[in-house]
């Protein structure tokens, strides 16, 4: 507990009143920090007994750190997709930031750099290992598609699945004839979930860019599940059934982020990016012009 406030404490006290002056660098500072020290205190928890603690936590910062920047620059490609209207540009965002997202996790695990890797695709993650003594692939339900599929009918009742943005982007995309709502009804252009999203067509706004932004929202998303190594020495502690399963059919993805988010506030229209997530969704999407 104490490595959890201490993060939220590093995170807003730096990053809680992101303005649009901040910029570029602290973008990258924030996504940098965030990969090394959520994995550096993952690699502590998940450390054997015998290893000192400060050569854990540099281990994993270093290659969190690395990874961050890998995030980072899946971001910045996502601005492609607004730029040159094409969607197209999503799965290279997408595959930069999964390898970012899978050093990350695999250093806050504690594990040798590169061993392992995931991908999501629609409902499902694919894991890759290089260990000779494991098997090489599986693959997992995600749990948490039920509930973006059910948010999404409940979010509109006229919902349907864009095939055509759903293959280009390499993410389930849903849209809607009727318009949106968000917090206290306030009109918006789309919405993500965990590895889905909504868009109206019923907007002038840039479609693209507004895709462009709630991409950036599930890349927010993945990366905060490295707080599942974080849990590791409790779930290692499940039944052997429970562990069975969850390691090689269902793989949980508890809402992480969603705390992150409400510290942040939901504002009205004028300062609605006061809330950093919102800042630095829209900043990639449109490389700052807004």
């Amino acid at each position: 507990m104490r490595y959890f406030l201490l993060t939220i404490f590093l995170f807003y006290s730096v990053f809680a009143n992101s303005q649009q002056r901040d910029g570029e660098l602290k973008l990258l500072v924030y996504n940098v920090s965030f990969g090394g020290l959520t994995a550096g205190i993952g690699a502590i928890i998940n450390k054997p007994k015998e290893t000192p603690a400060h050569k854990a936590f540099f281990n994993g910062f270093y290659q969190g750190c690395f990874g961050g920047v890998l995030q980072y620059g899946g971001k910045k490609m996502v601005y492609q997709i607004a730029e040159h209207e094409n969607y197209w540009y999503g799965w290279p965002a997408k595959l930069v930031h999964t390898a970012g997202a899978s050093i990350v996790e695999n250093a806050a695990f504690n594990r040798p750099f590169g061993r392992y890797w995931n991908l999501d695709l629609g409902p499902l993650r694919f894991d890759f290992t290089f260990a000779a003594d494991e098997n090489p692939f599986r693959v997992r339900f995600s749990a948490l598609m039920l509930y973006d599929i059910i948010a999404t009918s409940v979010q509109s009742s006229s919902a349907h699945v864009d095939w055509e943005k759903s293959l280009k982007l390499g993410t389930l995309a849903f849209y809607t004839d009727e318009p949106l709502y968000g917090h206290k009804k306030q009109d918006i252009v789309g919405r993500a979930y965990s590895k889905a999203f909504i868009y109206t067509r019923m907007t002038d706004n840039n479609i693209h860019k507004t895709i462009a932004h709630e991409f950036i929202h599930l890349f927010q998303y993945r990366e905060h599940l490295v707080f599942n190594a974080w849990l590791n020495p409790l779930t290692s502690k499940a039944s052997p059934t429970l562990k069975n399963i969850f390691q090689n059919s269902i793989y949980i993805e508890p809402p992480y982020l969603t705390p992150f988010y409400l510290i942040q506030g939901y504002h009205s229209r004028e300062h609605y990016y006061r809330n950093f997530y919102e800042y630095e969704a829209e900043w990639f999407a449109t490389k700052g012009y807004f």
